[in-house]
């Protein structure tokens, strides 16, 4: 009979918040996380129906705005309460399957692109902008939320993976500066 004991709850990752070289990574709380795909011809609706409910429209592909982020063809993600959409969209409860991470600080960028195949400085990638993408096999989606602040939605599933692997990037940053972390 093995000794390992698991714990409800138990930590499976770096604790958050984590800070190091300039860059701190948190673990952003969700009340809610809701996936839409309107149905054929029924873009306008559903953009008045939010534009109704948040105060803001559908965005156009690559752009997140308030609550509404665009997701993929078709696809947006509404953080927080989401309007009915019954017979306009496809609605799918995605709460308890994402997770969202900030990456803040003026090394946050430089973080990341030590682990994804995209420039996400903000000259190429200013705030308002939003794509999905992987980082190190691990699919996500990256937000810029303001000059130094980057979201990042993974998988609930795949946080703690994600959060080691920033976490190594952050200190191998702050270990090659020499601020250490």
């Amino acid at each position: 009979m093995s000794d390992l004991v698991l714990q409800a709850n138990a930590p499976i990752c770096d604790p958050l918040p984590l800070t190091a070289g300039g860059a701190e990574l948190t673990l952003v709380p969700v009340d809610r996380l809701t996936q839409i795909t309107p149905f054929r011809g029924r873009g306008a609706e559903v953009s008045g129906a939010l534009r109704a409910a948040t105060g803001q429209d559908l965005t156009e592909p690559g752009r997140a705005a308030g609550p509404v982020q665009w997701f993929g063809h078709n696809q947006w993600m509404i953080t927080g309460d989401c309007p009915d959409l019954m017979g306009l969209a496809a609605v799918t409860d995605q709460t308890d399957g994402g997770s969202l991470l900030d990456l803040t600080g003026p090394t946050g960028v430089d973080v990341m692109a030590r682990l994804v195949p995209v420039d996400l400085r903000a000259q190429v990638f200013p705030t308002g902008h939003c794509l999905r993408s992987a980082f190190e096999k691990l699919p996500c989606a990256i937000r810029r939320m303001g000059p130094d602040h980057l979201r990042i939605m993974v998988y609930r599933s795949m946080t703690g993976s994600a959060v080691t692997r920033i976490s190594h990037a952050m200190r191998h940053m702050a270990a090659r500066s020499g601020q250490g972390g």
